[in-house]
């Protein structure tokens, strides 16, 4: 999506996680805060993972996939975070299907987690060629999970929300209507976008300090071989702005000089740094963050707060 330019307002939506109450609850005050024909026409980013924990996986989902039909001027970007990757590698969504991934087992060096002596990774139909995070995603055991079922994904909220049992890979496939399986599959793995304020470069968790060309090449690739997959599920060690995107210019072929912004989601924490931008959400609620993309005009005095803290453009925090 690099040279997609985005025309007046930008939002960009927090992990959902399952719980659709939540998400009805930040729509209507985003409605009533942006207000009429301006919200109609919002350009609105979702940062990935909108399954597990929650338990209304099934309802978020749907929702999702009639938002279009509703608002059609509104503009829409899904990305695919942690949980909705690992999700669609344990159903062998797209592009997961009919590929042999035992090469992620073998290549898995676990940097975030303890690896298999504290994980009883999935065993069932599948699991032979599956991918290492469709493993993960329906653990049988593992002191970590919040819900007792297994998964550190805490998935076991999905297969209540479709009324499956824990751990069913055809079970959920069958019960999964074919527009959520095809939603997961349509996820983005990163988006460039241009505004008028710089060029917004968003991504579930982030990237690496090395070869961030790289990453952003595989990721519009969606290139699966990776077991960790770091610019969607890493940790600490994408939180940080690369130093190629600190700098105000990164040259590309058909893109315009620009400072460079980084949004993500997933560290489960809200922090605005300069041009890096986590919204995640924060206890019992989703965080979304409103961008005004008009720079806020040379010697404005009308939100001096705004202006020590991000320099000439406008943010707002939206919660549920």
């Amino acid at each position: 999506m690099w040279g997609h330019r985005l025309q007046g307002p930008i939002v960009f939506i927090g992990d959902i996680h399952g719980r659709f109450t939540l998400l009805s609850n930040l729509w209507s005050k985003l409605r009533n805060r942006v207000g009429g024909k301006t919200f109609e026409k919002l350009n609105i980013v979702f940062l990935g993972d909108y399954c597990d924990r929650g338990g209304e996986t099934k309802e978020v989902v749907e929702w999702l996939t009639k938002l279009p039909e509703r608002h059609p001027q509104q503009e829409h970007l899904y990305l695919c975070g942690n949980h909705d990757l690992a999700l669609s590698a344990f159903m062998g969504l797209q592009p997961f299907s009919g590929l042999d991934f035992t090469v992620t087992r073998k290549t898995f060096k676990p940097k975030h987690v303890s690896g298999q002596k504290d994980e009883k990774w999935y065993s069932g139909v599948g699991a032979d060629t599956m991918h290492l995070q469709g493993l993960r995603w329906a653990c049988t055991k593992d002191a970590e999970s919040s819900l007792g079922k297994g998964s550190p994904y805490d998935s076991g909220a999905t297969f209540d929300s479709y009324g499956v049992r824990y751990g069913d890979r055809e079970g959920l496939i069958k019960a999964m209507p074919q527009h959520h399986k095809q939603f997961f599959s349509n996820l983005e793995w990163v988006a460039e976008l241009q505004s008028s304020i710089g060029n917004i470069i968003a991504v579930h968790a982030g990237f690496e300090e090395k070869d961030v060309l790289s990453q952003i090449q595989k990721l519009k690739d969606k290139w699966p071989w990776n077991p960790w997959l770091e610019p969607i599920c890493g940790r600490q060690n994408v939180e940080t702005m690369p130093s190629i995107l600190r700098e105000p210019i990164l040259q590309r072929p058909g893109i315009q000089p620009a400072p460079q912004f980084l949004v993500s989601g997933h560290h489960g924490f809200l922090r605005i740094t300069g041009r890096r931008l986590i919204i995640d959400s924060e206890g019992e609620q989703i965080n979304s963050v409103l961008m005004n993309t008009q720079p806020i005009p040379h010697g404005h005095r009308g939100n001096q707060e705004n202006l020590r803290r991000y320099g000439a453009l406008h943010m707002e925090v939206i919660t549920s």
